[in-house]
């Protein structure tokens, strides 16, 4: 399976793969990805991460095999998972491994019940007309930033309903919690690195024990759970943050 031919979009390069403009900042692993999905017409297609060969299946019943009826065979990602490079991320649900991630799902899936869900309804109602009014607010200026305001709009609902606190990020600039979470997502150097290494380069990880957000988020989501776990004998109340 090789995919450096004449004309092909993604030639191989030797210690890099198929993936030279994810490792150069130029592009992500989806866009990447599509890419290569688009350009080749047969069910599946092999790609090299590093010199490592994978196979990327088309086929829907391929796929179907893979995710339902042989998912004992394929139940874990190529993700980073250690604890000595990153306590808190590698017991993250997305890239814990089996057989350990097993009882967090069964212990996450019952949040997202459809009863759940509907209680929740009324919270998430309540933060679209906080960002109703924040763009009735803000269309003086003729435009509004859809990405921001998106953004602030997620990080209240998360916070409203998973946390019980109101973050305020329509109304406040500089809101800890949407400060955080932006922080969290934004391209710099060190995360595109750090963060592409997790899925493309997990040796790597391991060798040099990068954290897979920055330090000073960390830091912030132990104080704030470890201020959240000494209420949890007090009455369930949402706070400002």
């Amino acid at each position: 399976m090789t995919i450096g031919k004449k004309g092909a979009y993604h030639t191989l390069v030797p210690f890099v793969g198929n993936f030279l403009e994810v490792f150069t900042f130029r592009s992500t692993i989806g866009n990447c990805l599509e890419k290569l999905y688009k350009r080749f017409r047969t069910h599946n297609f092999g790609i090299f991460v590093h010199s490592k060969p994978y196979l990327v299946i088309k086929n829907p019943e391929l796929i179907r095999s893979v995710l339902i009826t042989d998912f004992s065979y394929f139940c874990d990602r190529n993700t980073a998972v250690d604890e000595t490079c990153d306590p808190i991320v590698s017991h993250f649900l997305f890239f814990m491994k089996y057989p350990e991630w097993k009882p967090l799902r069964a212990k996450v899936t019952p949040v997202f019940t459809t009863a759940k869900i509907k209680n929740m309804l009324e919270l998430i109602n309540e933060v679209a007309e906080e960002m109703k009014v924040y763009i009735e607010t803000n269309l003086n200026n003729d435009s509004v930033e859809a990405k921001e305001v998106c953004a602030k709009y997620t990080t209240d609902v998360i916070a409203t309903c998973a946390f019980g606190i109101k973050s305020y990020s329509f109304q406040h600039k500089d809101a800890e919690f949407r400060v955080i979470g932006r922080k969290m997502f934004e391209f710099n150097l060190r995360n595109a690195f750090c963060q592409s290494c997790y899925f493309m380069a997990p040796s790597l990880v391991k060798s040099l024990k990068f954290l897979f957000f920055d330090r000073s988020i960390y830091e912030f989501t132990r104080e704030f759970f470890g201020r959240r776990l000494k209420k949890e004998r007090r009455p369930i109340q949402r706070e400002m943050i």
